[in-house]
């Protein structure tokens, strides 16, 4: 138990320290009118949701993905190990240059199968519109989608120090691994995540990164699978 408690803090504060260097400026709503202005503007890529998509969407707090007719709750990802990489080299240096770390996720894919390369999540707060406006939108907390590297049994979400010296403190997510998404407000309680560019088939997470907080969230974001 204090094993598992103690991978769950330090994948935690690794993905909250993360944000400090992907902190962005304070966002206004995005709609679908002002997705479809951007689409007349040269954004062709720009999603829109229609408020009919949500039909059967269950009338609770969470995170969902729509396959067909069929609405997926998306779960918490399951940690099952940290595995420090780089120690060598630390020792060596005298402390100047910083181990990276592996996250480890048990099962060579995730329980979520998405079809098609640009998938949508719905997040859903019923009752509190306000706090979606203030998280979502005018806060400077970023979510991404970071691709795991797959493994045969396992899969791997790579961090690494953000530089020598131990400056600036910190673990970040590796550059190329990182994919923009897209936040648009459906309605009053639900708005719509989905990646800015395609995702080639593989492994990814789903994780916010709060900028400016160091202790632990308590989650580690969402895992799906982007199939062929």
């Amino acid at each position: 138990m204090k094993r598992r408690l103690c991978i769950s803090l330090l994948v935690a504060s690794v993905l909250c320290v993360s944000s400090v260097a992907l902190a962005q400026e304070e966002k206004q709503p995005l709609t679908n009118s002002d997705a479809a202005k951007m689409i007349k503007a040269g954004s062709p890529d720009t999603p829109i949701v229609q408020i009919n998509q949500l039909v059967g969407l269950p009338h609770k707090q969470g995170y969902f993905y729509k396959s067909g007719a069929e609405w997926i709750e998306l779960n918490h990802s399951s940690v099952s190990r940290a595995k420090l990489k780089g120690t060598e080299k630390q020792i060596l240096s005298g402390g100047i240059f910083r181990p990276g770390m592996d996250v480890v996720y048990e099962g060579p894919q995730a329980l979520v199968k998405v079809t098609g390369p640009r998938p949508t999540f719905y997040v859903q707060m019923p009752g509190q519109s306000s706090f979606i406006d203030q998280h979502f939108f005018r806060s400077r907390t970023k979510l991404v989608i970071v691709e795991l590297d797959q493994k045969k049994s396992t899969r791997l979400l790579e961090v690494r120090p953000p530089g020598i010296l131990n400056w600036p403190r910190g673990l970040r997510f590796k550059k190329e691994a990182m994919h923009e998404i897209v936040v648009i407000r459906v309605t009053s309680d639900v708005v719509a995540i989905t990646p800015k560019a395609d995702l080639r088939p593989g492994e990814y997470l789903l994780t916010e990164l709060p900028p400016g907080r160091r202790e632990p969230k308590g989650d580690h974001g969402y895992d799906f699978t982007v199939l062929p």
